[in-house]
């Protein structure tokens, strides 16, 4: 009896959940939509913490989009391919340009 009350309660939270990132994608996509409209671009790479959205949110977020704006046909949203790599990927070419530019003197 207590593991069905557990499953329901389970299942229960994981649909409360589910309702409340489908809202987030929706605001998600709204905003993006506008920067799609004013842009134009035709593909939106996701990365930092977006990296760890599932590709069926991913799919949510493009299908949203593509139902609102008008710029462009069509706008793919894909993964980022450093995902939440990137910030510390870009901290290193930073350092990398000024050292082979001459401007970061080494010892």
């Amino acid at each position: 009896e207590g593991y069905k009350n557990l499953t329901k309660e389970v299942i229960k939270l994981e649909k409360q959940r589910e309702k409340s990132r489908a809202g987030s994608i929706e605001k998600l996509a709204a905003a993006m939509t506008d920067f799609v409209n004013i842009i134009g671009s035709h593909t939106i790479l996701v990365g930092h913490e977006g990296s760890y959205l599932p590709p069926k949110y991913l799919k949510l977020l493009e299908d949203e989009i593509n139902s609102h704006i008008f710029s462009v046909k069509k706008v793919e949203v894909r993964p980022a391919h450093f995902g939440v790599r990137a910030p510390l990927l870009g901290s290193a070419c930073c350092i990398l340009d000024a050292l082979f530019s001459g401007s970061l003197p080494l010892l």
